[in-house]
């Protein structure tokens, strides 16, 4: 493992963390991407811890090396203890451009996990629930990676600032800590959220005069009654996806297609796709959207746990690499199909009905999983909106979120694919799947997204 972190304190801090493990060896610490570069070349690494400060000044080069000449190298994002820092990277002590935001930016997508370094250096003493929750990622992220570990009576520290000193046993963590674990307290968002629309209110109509007498009535011909309005014919089953639904616009004129969505028991295919991922989830997501069949248009809602400030980036990113149309989900937006919706960072995501309409809901309500957004409360949207005609995959990810998801999803009928464990950069979340029974397929990364178009475009099985 390799530590690049620009303050000298933070990296004998973390250095004491690592040393404490026998199961974790530090090769170097240094405080630029470029010392690490030249240190990737001489030892054996699978792990990179990277500071975001050091990440701002010259975190593009270092990506692209690594993809280049190590791809098998995981990264550990170390964020600031200010998320708007990553945002104006003048924070940092960096001057604000374009060039420092994009690499930090593009890190955190590379970035298998990420982990917020605290205010106050004590709380990554050895012990500490934040030390845990770092050898926790670690592991979990090390044990993806080829190489397992550095060892050998020549691997040696290359900087003064690792220590060589190991005590022979660490408490383990309790639990394992998910991405969003350290999202405590959330920041608020950038933008405020919507507001509900104000409607205008009628004014009052004047009284009528009481001061005459009723008039008398006249009499009226009685009008022939009129032949009865014709019943509107029921939609028709759709053939892969409900037939989009057109909005009017401010002038009559057809505003943008909207999916309206059909009874889960008239289904006859499937109308909507989930997908919840976490560690290593990036690259799982962008491979899986980019293999599905051209001709699937359904919705697709995605839970990716990323702090915030990144989901708006990632998502265009993901548009990007996969030529789909890809957006951060807005609160009170109307489900448009062909179009991905994704989490946004720190807020809770969820489908729901709204005056006959599939609409969007964000919330921040209390952690589930020590996540938020959290897999299990999308899941458990989606299932009650589809019922059977809902399709869902669970990627790479650590922790447990979207098994309690997945049970509402097959009790109502839908089918549930896990990444397998040997595609998989941690086998926490699918793993959790798998081992409560609840997935119908359990497959490599490359047959996920032909798998799923396969069950898009097949009729739903019939339970008599």
């Amino acid at each position: 493992m390799v530590l690049v972190d620009e303050s000298s304190l933070f990296r004998c801090m973390i250095a004491g963390v690592l040393a404490v493990d026998p199961g974790v060896r530090l090769v170097a610490s240094v405080d630029r991407g470029a010392r690490a570069l030249q240190i990737l070349g001489q030892q054996p690494v699978n792990v990179i811890l990277l500071d975001d400060r050091s990440a701002a000044r010259d975190g593009l080069l270092l990506l692209s090396r690594i993809k280049a000449d190590f791809a098998d190298i995981r990264i550990i994002l170390l964020r600031s203890p200010f998320d708007q820092s990553l945002v104006h990277s003048s924070l940092l002590g960096v001057p604000c451009n374009d060039d420092a935001d994009m690499g930090i930016r593009a890190l955190h997508s590379a970035a298998s996990d990420s982990l917020r370094k605290p205010l106050v250096v004590g709380l990554l003493a050895p012990g500490e629930p934040l030390a845990r929750d770092l050898l926790a990622k670690v592991h979990g992220v090390g044990r993806s990676a080829p190489v397992q570990r550095v060892s050998g009576p020549d691997s040696r520290p290359s900087s003064p600032d690792s220590s060589n000193q190991r005590p022979s046993s660490l408490p383990r963590p309790s639990a394992v800590f998910s991405l969003a674990s350290d999202l405590r307290p959330p920041l608020p968002r950038s933008r405020p959220p919507i507001a509900p629309t104000a409607l205008p209110v009628a004014a009052p109509t004047a009284p009528l005069p009481r001061s005459r007498p009723p008039a008398a009535p006249t009499a009226l011909p009685v009008a022939t009654p009129a032949a009865p309005l014709p019943r509107s014919r029921p939609p028709a089953a759709p053939s892969a996806f409900s037939t989009p639904a057109s909005v009017a616009g401010p002038s009559g004129t057809p505003g943008p297609t909207v999916f309206s969505g059909i009874p889960p028991f008239r289904a006859t295919r499937v109308q909507a796709l989930a997908i919840g991922c976490s560690t290593g989830g990036p690259e799982a997501l962008t491979t899986v959207i980019r293999d599905l069949p051209a001709a699937c248009t359904l919705p697709i809602f995605v839970v990716q746990h990323m702090p915030p400030f990144f989901t708006t980036s990632f998502a265009a990113q993901l548009a990007r690499d996969t030529r789909r149309t890809c957006r951060e989900a807005q609160n009170g937006e109307t489900v448009v199909p062909g179009v991905c919706y994704l989490a946004p960072g720190g807020f809770h995501l969820s489908v729901c009905f709204t005056l006959g309409r599939l609409t969007l809901k964000l919330d921040q309500g209390p952690e589930e999983n020590f996540c938020r957004p959290s897999v299990d409360v999308l899941f458990r949207s989606v299932a009650a909106c589809f019922g059977p005609s809902l399709l869902a995959a669970v990627l790479t990810g650590m922790g447990r979120d979207g098994v309690l998801g997945a049970q509402v999803i097959t009790r109502r009928g839908g089918r549930v694919v896990v990444q397998d464990e040997a595609s998989s950069v941690v086998w926490g979340m699918p793993g959790a799947v798998v081992q409560a029974g609840l997935a119908s397929d359990i497959l490599p990364l490359t047959q996920i997204g032909a798998r799923l178009g396969e069950l898009i475009a097949a009729p739903l099985p019939r339970f008599s």
